[in-house]
């Protein structure tokens, strides 16, 4: 029996080694990255997947699709608004992006242009690239993975493909356009001419058969603007991103869809790791690696430590010397919710939170239009860095219309201290610093004054979607909530309690009537009438181990020993919101949908006006 003990062990100890010589070394070419946390698979059956959020995240709408009352884009309003790009350059954020009437790849599409200083306050959209009539009755279609070039000359390009037509065979990023165009972005906010960068010869188009349209950038009098043009085409990690639309086999590009069987080169994203070596992320959670700036890659190899991922993922150092990636990690049939993991070496990434977690019912059906936050990109290495830490990432809401996303670095899912916010410290009109926020375009979050009194202002005219903030608290299973609502005058606001996951320990709402409402278990009871034009104070008092919570107004007991709306083991989310709760409400999503379809009065704001001023905030863990 020793003989056989003897001669195992090193049996053992010889199939252990050869197994983990097999395991390929996070960081190698064999293993770009990997993702250590949980979830190990996203729950698709509410719009945040189950996740804790990024605490202090904002997100802000900049575009708001309308097909009768659009914004001013020189022609009917657009309800296709998808693939936006983002710069930072001159003190300014340039966001650029492709719109339809009404359907993905139809013809034609055309690219638009927004800006902003702060990030919350956006110009209206400018048309950028327009489309070009290259037949009768066929234009161009825009399609593009890269918009934006900081030269080193300092010039600010943009940049657009000129796509052919979803006819037959033809599609806009199957290589059958006519190239690629430029033009400057000036200081002092105009436009340079549109040329073509780089032509299409493999589908007939050159210098020779498109100067009805455009001449070649070289034709520019402008030599430094030619001189950017040329540092760009030889940047190999940024003209990478254009393969998609072009395709040829030129040798321009030094990585194309044949690399891996599975693997197509969609949608290049890349940060550089401390070692100095590039990461590239494409769509379906593939990975390589780059010794020499995009000269070479690794083969590229699906990441299958995370949750599965088909749409764009953003790569990028953040401020702070560690990494983040931003992805919908849902699989094919779900871009919700919008999630980032972060890393301190670009190598091992963890701790998934949701960045985007709200999918509003589709005001505006049409082909490919799917629902969620999805396509989203940051600010490319060299593309500016806005003032602060933050990291700024854009992105379309069910292709419909544009958000960006303010994220605190580095991200985190908890608070340490207890709440005693009473708004004094704050920048009056700014969205208050260390709240969660989520604000469409037809409401308003912000911090007023009156009579030497600062607050929390939330006003909604949204008819489709609600306003809402949410203030993180200590995790905890005993919590006494205090908020004061000034000035009432009600309409439609709902509070609740929440855990970890998002579910409901306590729910409050004042709609319909201006009466108090709040859950005593699952039931629902009319508490007390609320007066306009007064003040009221609430204190919710929750004890997880009765599993129980009591409810006072204004020094009155409305609710004792009330049971939960949901059975929960802690809590650490209050939030405020002006409609009703859909996290759990998955719409159908017809892919095929005819653009005649779509809510009834999506373009005009909502008769009832929700307005609400929020002070005092005051929330203490045991």
């Amino acid at each position: 029996m020793k003989t056989k003990i003897i001669i195992l062990i090193p049996l053992l100890m010889f199939c252990t080694y050869a197994f983990a010589q097999q395991i390929p070394k996070a960081g190698s070419p064999e293993m770009p990255l990997e993702y250590i946390g949980q979830p190990k698979y996203m729950k698709d059956h509410r719009h945040d997947g189950y996740l804790r959020p990024v605490v202090g995240v904002q997100n802000i709408q900049i575009l708001r699709a309308n097909r009768s009352n659009p914004p001013e884009t020189n022609k009917a309003g657009n309800t296709y608004n998808h693939a936006p790009m983002m710069a930072y350059w001159n003190g300014k954020f340039y966001v650029q992006y492709l719109a339809h009437e009404w359907e993905e790849h139809g013809n034609p599409t055309e690219t638009y242009l927004l800006h902003s200083e702060d990030g919350y306050n956006w110009s209206s959209p400018r048309l950028l690239f327009p489309a070009i009539e290259y037949e009768p009755g066929r234009f161009t279609i825009a399609h593009q993975r890269m918009g934006f070039y900081v030269a080193p000359n300092g010039k600010l390009l943009t940049l657009s493909f000129y796509g052919a037509p979803g006819v037959g065979k033809d599609s806009p990023n199957s290589g059958e356009g006519i190239g690629r165009a430029v033009r400057e972005i000036k200081e002092d906010g105009t436009w340079g001419p549109i040329y073509f960068l780089r032509y299409n010869r493999h589908y007939g188009f050159n210098e020779k058969n498109t100067g009805q349209w455009y001449l070649s950038y070289t034709q520019s009098p402008d030599k430094a603007f030619v001189q950017a043009c040329n540092d760009l085409l030889k940047n190999k990690l940024m003209t990478q991103q254009w393969w998609e639309e072009d395709r040829s086999t030129d040798g321009f590009y030094t990585i194309d869809d044949t690399s891996e069987e599975d693997f197509s080169a969609k949608a290049l994203s890349f940060y550089h790791r401390k070692d100095g070596k590039v990461v590239g992320l494409w769509k379906s959670a593939y990975a390589a690696i780059s010794d020499d700036e995009g000269k070479t890659w690794s083969t590229p190899v699906a990441v299958k430590s995370k949750p599965e991922d088909t749409g764009k993922e953003w790569g990028q150092k953040t401020d702070d010397g560690r990494y983040a990636i931003t992805y919908n990690p849902a699989g094919a049939d779900m871009r919700m919710p919008l999630a980032i993991i972060s890393s301190d070496d670009g190598i091992t990434f963890d701790n998934m939170l949701a960045v985007h977690g709200e999918a509003p019912e589709q005001r505006f059906a049409g082909r490919f239009m799917n629902i969620g936050a999805q396509y989203n990109r940051g600010i490319a290495e060299g593309n500016g860095n806005p003032p602060g830490d933050d990291m700024w990432i854009v992105y379309a809401q069910s292709k419909q219309d544009l958000w960006v996303s303010r994220i605190p670095i580095a991200p985190v899912s908890a608070v340490q201290e207890d709440v005693d916010e009473n708004f004094e410290s704050m920048d009056l009109h700014t969205i208050p610093d260390g709240w969660n926020v989520y604000k469409p375009t037809w409401s308003q979050i912000q911090i007023e004054e009156e009579s030497g009194n600062k607050y929390l202002h939330i006003r909604d005219e949204e008819p489709y979607d609600y306003a809402k903030v949410v203030k993180v608290f200590p995790e905890a299973n005993a919590v006494t909530i205090e908020f004061s609502l000034l000035d009432y005058e009600g309409q439609h606001l709902e509070i609740d309690v929440t855990d970890s996951e998002g579910k409901r320990a306590v729910h409050m709402t004042d709609f319909p009537w201006n009466y108090l409402l709040a859950n005593d278990g699952r039931s629902i009871k009319y508490l007390k009438r609320l007066p306009a034009k007064e003040d009221y104070r609430v204190v919710v008092h929750i004890d997880l181990k009765k599993q129980s919570y009591s409810l006072v107004l204004n020094g009155e007991t409305l609710l004792e020993n009330a049971g939960l709306y949901e059975s929960v083991g802690t809590v650490e989310g209050l939030e405020f919101r002006t409609g009703m709760f859909r996290m759990d409400n998955l719409y159908a999503n017809d892919l095929l949908a005819p653009k005649d379809t779509g809510l009834p009065g999506a373009d005009q704001k909502a008769h009832r006006i929700a307005n609400y001023k929020i002070d005092d905030v005051k929330i203490t863990t045991k």
